[in-house]
């Protein structure tokens, strides 16, 4: 007996698929801030209001979000574990 939503193919490939366009155009996201910070110096993110500390978390953010990116696309190894959301969670207003 099946107690609620019942899953098909069609529902789990729509799931599936969304996931996979979700995280995709994610990591496009990602690389279109890293390079975007990349053209910003720290002067110009002092004057938009961060602080020294806040510039630091969002270089480490956006470093790290990058290297999972770039492991994700096969261009880069990992060599050892490592907790990519560690710096970026803090970014979330969440913590």
């Amino acid at each position: 007996m099946v107690v609620g939503f019942e899953v098909t193919k069609t529902d789990l490939d729509r799931r599936m698929g969304g996931s996979v366009i979700a995280l995709r155009e994610a990591f496009v996201q990602i690389a279109r801030v890293q390079e975007y910070l990349g053209r910003m110096t720290e002067g110009d993110l002092t004057e938009m209001g961060y602080s020294a500390e806040e510039i630091a978390l969002i270089k480490s953010s956006f470093s790290s979000l990058t290297t999972l990116k770039d492991v994700a696309e096969g261009k880069k190894a990992q060599p050892e574990a490592d907790n990519f959301f560690f710096w970026a969670s803090r970014l979330t207003g969440l913590e």
